[in-house]
């Protein structure tokens, strides 16, 4: 008898009677003379004996080989057991082809074994073992398949081909192992066919690739057949369950949930911990937790393409079905400034929700109405399994809020995402009622001393509940794709108001408007608005220019150059704004798209006759100039900027040096408006002030920013102190001496250790100090001896606003005593 048949124990009771085709018949087995007798009908029928016995030898001869030994240890175990025993097989019978037999024994002694043997089939011919192995092999409902010993495809059954999409006379010769799905561990595999060697076969659930690449679950039978011939085949015997998925639910092979087809948790944290791109300080990870609602009626199915549809997400790094209808999905993130990571956080998870508006119904349904943990990992120093369960916890802490679907690990990001989330509710209801203020800057021309025109600017209503930037709106309104709606709305309200800004100001006035290509919409389609906008404002198109930021400007396709070309032609003057923050600046200027050319406040910062940004402005203007462009220079704030800008030959100039952005209202009221400073250049610089002291290109360092960046700056520039700045204000000063505290001799050698490791992830805040002196930055530089007297370096300088403006250490003061030019 085989492993997995249970052995029927005859007990002392009658047994029920059972109907047969044919009788059975008495037999002895007298194992000191070797010999087998039955009822004479039997030893001709089916032992091919017409006497009353015959040898063991013999009887054990009629039984195919591979089948002798089962007989072998039956007999022995009814002698061993004195238990009833039964034993199928087959008899290689004189007057059929062969019959299928089952022997009852029973041992009445240690010598002597009795019982019946019950013919149960019998093969009279090759023509009906033929017939009868062609129906089993080719039924409809299981897919047969059978190789050689080397797992090399000898035939298969239709039912076969029908269910993996293969055509016999493709996959014939070729080894099964093309039907394997790449998503279960090649320890399953092992582990499969060391069953089959030690046990001669093995059964289970199974992912299977089909011929067109897809994956599905089926119910498979593998047996190993030795013949006795010297050969061994495999028999395969198959159930596709695709339609059968409540038997799947909840099982694994593999590493893999084999309903979902997901890895598991302990394979998804593996893969986690293997993956090549490795979190870093500007990466950050996202691990969401969900537990979609699926509907009670197809769970299964729902399911199963939920997690579908998650395999073929591109959004998404890894995923994994972690059980009880759960997943975890990674989404990474780049954070290149420390001040968008919130903003970063939630466009990512808000794409991944908006992507699953492209899945099935029941699917997008499902995760809309299921709730979701969030955790986050920006360094190594938490492990993959740590990181799940963060999200699994922030998920389940979610069963005890009836309103919220979304909770964070991190109640500080929590807060964070939750503030971003009202402020782009009231943002959009802000732009839905049009209560969007616009403020005008002047743009001053300093070659004719005048304001030639005005850039008008976005202010929102002041927001009670949250306190917020106007840059920062910006960027909700960008993320929630309204900036083309903001755009039409100070664009209008701009050109409505420019007939009273001529009034105040001069007829030659004109308008400077921002448009922004930041938008799912097409550039084509916001470029004819403009110019619908503009001609139904009844402004003159020669009162307009256009700013389209660098940064997002388009690419040179034919119907967006003509509508350009177009606008240009009625006299509107197209401008890039912030130039030099983009890589193809000087493409653009080379297709002479545009009129005017903004220099960003960035290239001008600090700048002075002997340093890099000189010369890089410069070349900038002579070039403009060459192409007959308008400079204008945009974040002019210090007299010494002005100065040197003048000197450059830039032709316009903007920023809180002449005038901070103003409202109609303040604009009425104003006297004396931006005149352009009277300059004497022998008793220049007795009127400087302090902002002229400040270090050059001084790195600025976020709070959350790490040691490792902080001791890069101090490794490779000349300078003592580093600003710690938060939202454009100063919250501490880190010197090298404050950085070395936090060092030990072996870090960043051969000889660091793990702990040492993660203190170079130590951040900003943790080793700075407040700032001792705060100073305005427009004090007069004759003050610098009285300053000393009063407050110890170094100096952080502010704006009225308290926004900072830079620091001044002890070198640039003694520069200044001693007489060099500062």
């Amino acid at each position: 008898m085989g492993k997995g048949k249970v052995d029927r124990v005859q007990s002392g009771v009658q047994q029920p009677s059972r109907w047969h085709k044919y009788k059975s018949y008495t037999w002895e087995l007298d194992l000191v003379k070797q010999a087998f007798t039955c009822e004479p009908e039997a030893m001709s029928s089916l032992f091919g004996s017409s006497d009353p016995s015959i040898p063991a030898k013999e009887l054990l001869k009629l039984l195919p080989p591979s089948q002798r030994d089962k007989a072998r240890k039956v007999f022995q175990a009814a002698i061993s057991t004195h238990k009833a025993r039964y034993f199928h097989c087959c008899v290689m019978t004189p007057n059929s082809l062969f019959s299928y037999v089952e022997f009852r024994i029973t041992a009445k002694s240690q010598s002597l074994l009795k019982g019946t043997v019950l013919p149960c089939l019998v093969i009279a011919s090759d023509i009906v073992a033929a017939e009868l192995f062609y129906s089993v092999f080719e039924n409809p409902h299981h897919g047969m398949l059978v190789t050689d010993e080397k797992t090399r495809i000898l035939a298969c059954n239709r039912h076969f081909e029908k269910s993996t999409g293969y055509v016999l006379e493709d996959i014939i010769g070729k080894k099964t192992n093309l039907f394997n799905a790449d998503k279960l561990s090649p320890n399953f595999y092992q582990n499969l066919w060391k069953n089959i060697e030690e046990d001669g076969h093995w059964n289970g659930v199974i992912l299977t690739k089909k011929a067109d690449g897809t994956i599905f679950p089926q119910e498979l039978t593998i047996h190993r057949i030795s013949p006795g011939n010297g050969e061994s085949y495999y028999l395969g015997n198959s159930t596709d369950l695709s339609e059968q998925l409540q038997r799947i639910d909840g099982r694994q092979a593999g590493g893999v949930d084999l309903l979902t087809q997901l890895p598991n948790p302990d394979h998804f944290i593996q893969t986690i911990k293997e993956d090549p791109q490795q979190v870093s300080a500007t990466d950050i990870q996202i691990m969401l937790a969900l537990q979609p609602q699926f509907p009670e009626s197809n769970s299964q199915e729902v399911k199963r393409q939920f997690a579908s549809y998650l395999m073929g997400n591109k959004l998404l790094a890894h995923a994994s079905y972690i059980g009880d209808g759960r997943f975890a999905v990674m989404l990474r993130a780049e954070v290149d400034n420390q001040h968008e990571t919130i903003r970063i956080i939630r466009k990512s998870i808000k794409e991944f929700f908006q992507s699953f508006k492209h899945a099935q119904t029941s699917v997008a349904l499902a995760l809309k109405q299921g709730l979701t943990g969030v955790a986050l990992r920006q360094s190594s120093s938490i492990a993959p399994k740590q990181f799940l369960s963060h999200a699994v916890q922030a998920l389940l802490e979610l069963h005890s809020e009836e309103n919220k679907r979304v909770g964070f690990y991190d109640r500080d990001i929590h807060a964070q995402v939750d503030r971003k989330k009202h402020l782009e509710a009231w943002v959009e209801e802000v732009i839905s009622s049009g209560a969007v203020e616009v403020f005008f800057q002047p743009i001053v021309n300093i070659k004719r001393g005048r304001i030639d025109k005005f850039e008008a600017l976005c202010r929102f209503p002041t927001n009670t509940e949250i306190e917020t930037s106007t840059q920062e709106l910006i960027s909700i309104v960008e993320d929630i794709d309204k900036i083309v709606q903001l755009d039409d709305i100070v664009n209008c309200k701009a050109m409505s108001r420019l007939a009273e800004l001529q009034m105040l100001f001069g007829e030659h006035i004109g308008l400077s408007l921002n448009r922004s290509f930041n938008s799912k919409q097409d550039i084509l389609a916001i470029l004819r608005h403009t110019a619908q906008s503009i001609d139904q404002s009844g402004v003159a198109p020669n009162k307009v220019t256009i700013e389209f930021t660098e940064s997002t400007y388009f690419a040179a396709e034919r119907y967006q150059e003509e509508l350009v070309h177009l606008l240009r032609k009625a006299g509107v003057l197209i401008a890039v704004d912030d130039f030099g923050t983009g890589f193809a600046s000087f493409d653009y200027l080379n297709k002479n798209y545009f009129d005017v050319l903004k220099i960003d406040q960035s290239l001008i910062k600090g700048i002075r006759v002997d340093n890099r940004q000189y010369h890089v402005v410069n070349t900038i203007v002579q070039l403009a100039q060459k192409l007959k462009l308008t400079v204008i220079v945009e974040g002019v704030e210090t007299l010494s900027e002005y100065k040197v800008l003048r000197d450059l030959g830039v032709d316009c100039i903007q920023g809180y040096f002449f005038s901070k952005p103003l409202s109609l209202e303040e604009l009425r009221d104003v006297h004396n408006y931006c005149p352009l400073p009277v300059i004497d250049e022998n008793t220049e610089s007795s009127h400087g002030t302090l902002s002229q002291l400040v270090t050059a290109n001084l790195p600025r360092v976020d709070p959350g920013e790490s040691l490792s960046l902080i001791h890069t700056y101090f490794s490779t520039e000349e300078f003592n102190v580093l600003p710690v700045v938060e939202s454009n204000q100063c919250v501490g000063l880190i010197d090298r001496q404050a950085m070395n505290l936090h060092m030990t001799p072996s870090m960043g050698t051969d000889h660091e250790t793990n702990k040492e490791n993660a203190i170079w992830h130590k951040a900003a805040h943790r080793m700075m100090s407040p700032p001792e002196t705060i100073l305005d930055w427009h004090l007069a530089l004759d003050e610098v001896k009285s300053l000393l007297i009063k407050h110890p370096l170094p100096w952080v300088l502010v704006d009225s606003e308290s926004r900072f403006k830079g620091v001044v250490e002890q070198g640039r003061i003694i520069q200044y005593l001693a007489g060099v030019n500062v």
